[in-house]
């Protein structure tokens, strides 16, 4: 690792021995040094609303806007890897590439693929296309690379099932063999290119309701109310029907630019907007 970022872990011992059938085991207490790069070229440009994702050699980013004086956005399709140990950027060639903001990207690593979902993007959809921000069509909405050293390369294995709706400031994570996608923005109330008051509720469940990709055989579920087989794990949760407990997620409404992790198989979102 470089200088310019440092990782120093203390193992904490304790007990080995087994209390009722549990066995304790060591834990480690993990400090960071913060440092700043240096300014080496080539590197991204900056940006905004773009994704990163820690990938087997470095970090990986991903799309991301640029805020123009009239208040509108210049999206960026190019993606830069982070070299872990030399801390210099290289931007990877790509054979397809939908610009895009406010998306999210997981890591598949039994399979070394990035998988990008959701997110707004100008009308032409194009990179450094400027104009009104729409929704990425459904034909990009899902977009599944081969992760390499120098490039990502489209895989356009079609998806099938029940899909996520458009939206944008989701939460996405990995785990086993599925990612799961939740809340986020959808469309504005009102106006002609709105959602009619009449449909608002449509929408909060919409962004209410995890969607759960199976990575293995690109199938979308919906996860509704019932009671889950939790020993199948997430899997298990994708092709059970009825998935969640209501009231377990009535009370959430969706929400919008939050912080999500997956430990241990749970999810954990923390913070943000409510999407109600």
């Amino acid at each position: 690792m470089a200088d310019a970022a440092r990782l120093e872990a203390a193992a904490i011992p304790q007990s080995a021995a087994s209390m009722d059938g549990v066995e304790t085991v060591s834990a480690k207490r993990m400090r960071y040094t913060w440092a700043q790069l240096p300014a080496h070229t080539p590197r991204p440009s900056p940006r905004c609303s773009h994704s990163a994702t820690a990938v087997p050699g470095g970090l990986l980013i991903y799309g991301g806007g640029v805020a123009t004086p009239g208040g509108k956005f210049t999206h960026c399709g190019d993606a830069w890897l982070l070299d872990e140990e030399t801390a210099r950027w290289r931007e990877l060639e790509m054979d397809d590439s939908c610009a895009r903001r406010g998306h999210t990207s997981v890591y598949d690593a039994r399979r070394e693929q990035l998988v990008v979902f959701g997110g707004v993007a100008s009308y032409d959809a194009t990179a450094g296309g400027d104009g009104d921000d729409v929704f990425v069509a459904d034909a990009s909405k899902l977009r599944i690379y081969d992760v390499g050293p120098t490039s990502l390369s489209l895989d356009a294995t079609p998806a099938s099932g029940e899909a996520p709706g458009p939206r944008r400031a989701h939460v996405a994570y990995a785990v086993d063999d599925a990612m799961v996608i939740y809340g986020g923005y959808t469309w504005r109330v009102g106006g002609a290119d709105g959602v009619s008051p009449d449909d608002v509720c449509a929408v909060i469940l919409e962004q209410s309701t995890p969607h759960v990709l199976d990575l293995a055989t690109r199938t979308w579920s919906r996860l509704a109310s019932g009671a889950p087989d939790a020993s199948r794990g997430v899997r298990g949760l994708a092709s059970t029907p009825g998935a969640l407990g209501d009231m377990q997620w009535r009370a959430f409404r969706g929400v919008a630019l939050a912080a999500c992790a997956a430990a241990r198989g749970a999810a954990f979102v923390v913070g943000g907007v409510s999407a109600a």
